[in-house]
């Protein structure tokens, strides 16, 4: 019987602050800014320019950001990452920038630059051209009640031997609850984990999360914890 998977670094972002296995603990309110920032957010917290980070819309800016919190360009070389799968799950997907697009149509003003964002893979797209991750990639459209989808085709996948590494994360960017239906609330999360198969040398952050209601919450409490830079 394989090794389970272990979690090599974590990344998260809510509506309160950022955290991730980096060293990155900071909030908005320490940031001088609104969750998810502008523009210039990249360059404030990691010190790189990237000049695509004002046009991209909130659930994929939370991705992003996300996944550069855990460090994963230092601990991955360029090959691995080339190999390393990327697997997404989320419950809103698009659904801001679908109402924004269609709204856009109905005003005969049709809103082509927020057009690729109408696609829930999208943001999963702008991570992987960031980062050189050229393996397979998921996204999954899942229920609430299907929370942790996400880690369990990434643990098949490692397990199995498909891969040796595995970007795993939930992301949701529900900034409005206008016409979502009266259950829904604002939400912004986006939970990143990087993962190796159990049997490959790399220093283990975390055990690979037991089975629960929620496992990316319980990831998202454990990256909060983790030490500061």
């Amino acid at each position: 019987m394989s090794e389970r998977p272990k979690i090599l670094a974590l990344g998260s972002v809510d509506e309160e602050a950022i955290h991730g296995s980096c060293g990155l603990h900071a909030t908005w309110e320490e940031l001088g800014t609104k969750s998810l920032g502008t523009g210039k957010l990249y360059k404030e917290l990691f010190g790189k320019q990237d000049d695509t980070f004002r046009r991209l819309d909130p659930q994929t800016r939370s991705i992003v950001l996300a996944v550069e919190a855990t460090g994963i360009d230092e601990l991955l070389d360029e090959k691995e990452r080339e190999a390393a799968a990327l697997v997404t799950e989320t419950i809103w997907g698009s659904y801001e920038v679908d109402k924004k697009y269609t709204r856009s149509l109905d005003a005969d003003l049709p809103h082509g630059a927020i057009f690729p964002y109408t696609l829930q893979s999208t943001c999963i797209g702008d991570v992987a051209l960031r980062h050189g991750l050229r393996g397979p990639t998921v996204c999954l459209s899942i229920e609430p009640t299907a929370r942790g989808s996400a880690l369990r085709e990434a643990e098949r996948m490692l397990s199995a031997g498909e891969v040796r590494h595995a970007v795993v994360a939930t992301v949701d960017a529900l900034v409005s609850v206008e016409d979502a239906g009266s259950d829904a609330e604002p939400v912004l999360r986006a939970v990143v984990a990087v993962a190796s198969a159990g049997s490959f040398p790399q220093k283990e952050l975390l055990p690979w999360p037991a089975p629960d209601e929620d496992p990316f919450a319980a990831l998202a409490r454990s990256c909060r914890s983790l030490p500061k830079r």
